[in-house]
């Protein structure tokens, strides 16, 4: 069987708890070696960092010395070069895949490099004049290919990455591109492809919520409204049954509830949503108290993250009802103890035998 691949942290948790075992006669020596024996620690690949670092430096300079030389190439040679240039280092990489395989990721990302520069420069060659954002979606679409063909992770991560940068920027544009709902399923597909890892379900979460964030974005939909989608999918995400990487689901849907329930505390958006309410405060302050109790509950279970959701909601009403009018000394004496409160209670919940970041 081949070993699995851990931190040393978390190797010498599990030598300490195996020990503890056998000394209460649960296992046998023998066990605890044969346990051991199936883990191995991750180490740097320092060999991999060198050639991704050269990579990048290679790839950068041959955009470098294109944009340099760009008024004195003719279009057609421009676009023969950018291709060109494409197309043979994936060859490269393709060719060197098995015998020298971390020298070919360094192809592969010198190939990804001069493929998204080349959607810029090409942009300039034929003067097209949409919106930067969409040369973003092109480079996050066009390398998905490519991170499944050579069942690489980074340029995977870095699709998203694209994507992202695409979905944040794309706002009150004439445009919606629906395409990009095609290729969220490809992203869960090719991540289970990979190996279902933990980084690749964290960022295909990502897209999915700023694609929901985008959408209602672009067809206006009220602040509060909004507010409220991510309120519910965020306890979706944390109650949700999901076979793969629940504790990254289960992290990013408290870390989606607390943000949005944040929100809702405050009485301006409930007052700015329902014209026919004189003041949100009421509001507010009972939706803070189910609020909190919620939040307080999680805790109770060893779930840390509400507990900073909890500091952070009792910090932003200290300062909503009291830096107006008391001494700015004691306004920051008290906000220093309070947080020096919680992160001894943060401290103590973590130190507890079996607390954990999240419960399983």
């Amino acid at each position: 069987m081949k070993k699995r691949k851990i931190s040393k942290n978390r190797l010498n948790f599990l030598e300490e708890e195996l020990e503890f075992m056998k000394k209460e006669n649960l296992i046998s020596p023998e066990q605890k070696i044969d346990i051991i024996d199936n883990y191995d620690i991750v180490r740097l690949n320092f060999v991999r960092i060198i050639l991704t670092i050269g990579a990048i430096l290679v790839g950068l300079g041959i955009i470098s010395f294109i944009a340099s030389n760009w008024n004195y190439i003719s279009k057609i040679t421009k676009v023969f070069m950018i291709i060109g240039s494409y197309i043979g280092f994936n060859i490269l990489s393709y060719k060197l895949e098995n015998k020298y395989p971390k020298t070919s990721k360094s192809f592969l990302y010198i190939g990804a490099l001069i493929y998204g520069a080349g959607i810029f420069l090409i942009g300039q060659i034929f003067h097209y004049e949409g919106h930067f954002s969409k040369a973003f979606l092109f480079w996050g679409v066009g390398i998905i290919p490519l991170a499944l063909l050579f069942k690489d992770k980074l340029v995977f991560i870095f699709s998203h990455v694209f994507l992202l940068v695409y979905l944040m920027n794309s706002y009150n544009l004439d445009y919606l591109s629906y395409f990009i709902i095609l290729i969220i399923p490809v992203l869960y597909y090719i991540n289970n492809h990979l190996g279902n890892s933990k980084v690749g379900t964290f960022f295909n979460n990502l897209v999915l919520l700023s694609t929901v964030l985008y959408f209602l974005g672009n067809y206006n939909v009220d602040e509060f409204y909004t507010t409220v989608v991510f309120l519910i999918i965020g306890l979706f995400m944390y109650y949700g049954k999901v076979n793969v990487n629940r504790d990254i689901f289960k992290i990013q849907g408290l870390i989606v509830f607390g943000i949005s329930g944040l929100i809702l505390t405050s009485p301006y958006i409930w007052e700015e949503s329902f014209k026919f309410i004189k003041s949100g405060v009421t509001i507010s302050l009972i939706f803070s108290l189910l609020y909190v109790l919620y939040l307080f509950h999680e805790t109770n279970k060893g779930n840390l993250i509400s507990l900073i959701f909890i500091c952070i909601t009792i910090i932003r009403y200290y300062f909503d009802t009291f830096y107006d009018f008391m001494p700015k000394s004691m306004f920051f004496i008290t906000s220093g103890a309070i947080l020096l409160l919680f992160g001894h209670y943060f401290e103590r919940m973590r130190n507890k035998r079996g607390g954990e970041f999240i419960e399983k």
